[in-house]
């Protein structure tokens, strides 16, 4: 297993072209949360445009999961990259002094939220399609890495710009890395070895119990969910509320903080492809990776110094991205082509669901009562849910199960 074997065109393109399209989508967000909360004070209005952006996987879930189905992903990735830039020149260009401004940025935030939403699914199924099987473990280990990297440097730049230059500005050039997303998607052959129009006659959850079961990938399904909602859904806020809210750093602190999140995220990912797929037992158990990460989220509300919460956050991010690359892993190297097809836009559509309500409901609490509060509670209810899910794996099945 090489590089060589790794770093096929088809791999790089999906690569590239989802690296900066992650960079544009977080560009805009990112820009979008830190001057809201600046100006408003209010860590659920900050987390609203993220969550804006979760409403269409879940209440659209049948209709991504159909388009996923139906066409291959070199027609629907650049499709949607390039819809996706236009909501973003529209919220640019929306004059902010027309009634309901913030209505009319939501709502196209929702819209780009749909597009984002077909697009995660449509990269993974196109990273299962492509990839030859001697190499997917480590290929989705490295793919992972082009969603954080692109996520993390997207950030960066966006905190960075908003101070130098206008929103309008900004919008022109998220579009431009969306152009330059959908061109890379565009050269993605036609892959005739899966039948888009395949579909089960079984209803869409009922299907998604079978896989699960069938491939004994129950207790791994709750980690990523569970696990991934909680801390992403916590991140989601946190980045803007511990530099400005309990450091009282402002925009400058935003800054800082996306610096170490693309630090953090760059260390994750070299250890993640050198050295993940090499240890085994306890140390490369989900439940283990899940209590590491659980524990450095609590850690990162309480220190006061700015070194000290950099140095937290930076441990907070590197178990989270192993834990959640690990258990990707484990799930896509389990299923089959259809089935891996059929469960991920399943996975980030209940991720999102369980992120709203953490993002909106965290936020409210944060401003009630403060992150220390809801990091707390997150941290209580994410080792209950893991902790049961492990026990329960310990549990002897029936013969005929």
């Amino acid at each position: 297993m090489t590089s060589k074997n790794i770093f096929n065109k088809n791999f790089v393109l999906l690569w590239i072209g989802m690296l900066v399209s992650m960079i544009g989508t977080y560009l805009l967000l990112l820009s979008l949360s830190a001057t809201l909360y600046s100006k408003r004070n209010s860590t659920i209005l900050a987390g609203s445009v993220f969550a804006a952006q979760w409403i269409p996987l879940i209440f659209a879930y049948p209709l991504i999961k159909s388009l996923c189905n139906k066409y291959f992903p070199n027609r629907l990735l650049p499709l949607t990259e390039i819809l996706s830039g236009f909501c973003s020149l529209a919220i640019g260009f929306l004059p902010e002094s027309i009634h309901f401004y913030q209505y009319c940025v939501f709502a196209f935030l929702i819209i780009r939220g749909f597009l984002e939403a077909v697009m995660k699914s449509s990269r993974f199924i196109a990273l299962k399609v492509y990839t030859p099987e001697s190499v997917l473990e480590k290929s989705s280990s490295l793919f992972n890495s082009s969603f954080y990297l692109g996520s993390g440097l997207g950030g960066l730049v966006g905190v960075g710009l908003i101070n130098y230059f206008s929103l309008k500005t900004i919008c022109i050039i998220d579009f431009t890395s969306f152009l330059i997303s959908a061109f890379c998607y565009s050269q993605l052959p036609k892959n005739v070895s899966v039948d888009p129009q395949n579909k089960s006659a079984s209803p869409a959850m009922r299907q998604i119990i079978k896989i699960v079961k069938q491939k004994n990938i129950l207790y791994n399904f709750i980690y990523l969910v569970v696990g991934t909602s909680i801390l992403q859904g916590f991140h989601t806020f946190a980045r803007t509320v511990i530099p400005m809210g309990q450091l009282g750093l402002g925009k400058v602190g935003v800054t800082y903080f996306q610096i170490i999140t693309s630090i953090a995220l760059l260390c994750a990912v070299l250890f993640v492809y050198k050295f993940l797929c090499k240890i085994e037992g306890l140390y490369s158990h989900p439940f283990f990776l899940l209590v590491l990460a659980n524990f450095s989220m609590l850690f990162t509300v309480f220190p006061k110094n700015l070194i000290l919460s950099l140095i937290s956050y930076f441990l907070f991010l590197f178990l989270f991205e192993v834990l959640y690359t690990r258990l990707m892993n484990l799930i896509v190297l389990s299923t089959e082509k259809d089935e891996y097809t059929n469960l991920i836009p399943t996975i980030n559509s209940l991720i999102m669901f369980l992120m709203v309500i953490i993002v909106l409901g965290g936020g409210f609490l944060s401003d009630t009562y403060g992150i220390v509060v809801i990091s707390i509670i997150l941290f209580c209810i994410n080792m209950a849910i893991g902790l049961s899910a492990f026990l329960l794996s310990k549990i002897p099945r029936p013969l005929d199960e």
